[in-house]
């Protein structure tokens, strides 16, 4: 009686461990028939997310590779460049004032620390003609 027991047992679990791995295989497929549909978004390593740019994780380090140096000379050509690249990348708002804040320097720098803090959570507020204007 006990040696049904356990086999019955056993059996149950490896029912409910081929469940399991039916559930995942749908979802994967689930999430492939998305990917196709260009609503999910794969990356070259195979992690699945919703839109490129648009991770939990912001990684700001391989983000900042992409941006061209800011020049003071041509204030101009780096903004249209960074909005194309934030724009492609489809980086929040809050996302790109991180970004903007780090490669601008001396003049630039000195005008967007005399931002406010709130203007400068909500990149809309950042008014680059600020900075354009102190660097000319």
């Amino acid at each position: 009686m006990k040696w049904n027991c356990k086999k019955k047992k056993k059996l149950e679990l490896e029912q409910l461990r081929q469940k399991t791995e039916f559930a995942k295989l749908e979802l994967q497929h689930h999430k492939l028939t998305l990917v196709k549909e260009g609503k999910l978004f794969c990356s070259p390593d195979g992690d699945i997310s919703d839109l490129p740019g648009t991770q939990q994780n912001f990684d700001i380090i391989s983000n900042l590779r992409l941006l061209p140096k800011f020049s003071e000379k041509d204030p101009d050509t780096f903004f249209s460049l960074f909005e194309r690249i934030a724009d492609v990348r489809n980086w929040p708002d809050t996302d790109r004032t991180i970004m903007l804040q780090c490669v601008l320097t001396v003049k630039a720098q000195k005008a967007y620390s005399a931002l406010s803090p709130s203007d400068c959570q909500d990149y809309i507020k950042v008014d680059y003609i600020k900075v354009k204007t102190a660097v000319l």
